[in-house]
């Protein structure tokens, strides 16, 4: 769905429904495609957490949590 995404690996997506499209969400900080697992809501939709050991590169890889605010109103 996204051109950058050639991992094969899983990544988390985030649609939206009002403007039906979907915005890669698993993306480091250089632009680069992470990969993510679990994603979750929350109740009220504007976050969603989501574990990702890809994300940051530090070699550890460990399981992070990662939050992802949505900053608009649906």
């Amino acid at each position: 769905m996204d051109p950058r995404d050639t991992s094969g690996g899983n990544d988390i997506y985030l649609h939206d429904f009002i403007s039906d499209s979907n915005t890669l969400i698993t993306v480091r900080p250089d632009g680069s495609v992470g990969g993510g697992e679990a994603p979750t809501l929350s109740p009220d939709d504007k976050n969603l957490f989501f574990f990702s050991r890809t994300l940051v590169n530090d070699g550890s890889g460990l399981r992070r949590l990662f939050l992802n605010a949505a900053d608009r109103e649906c």
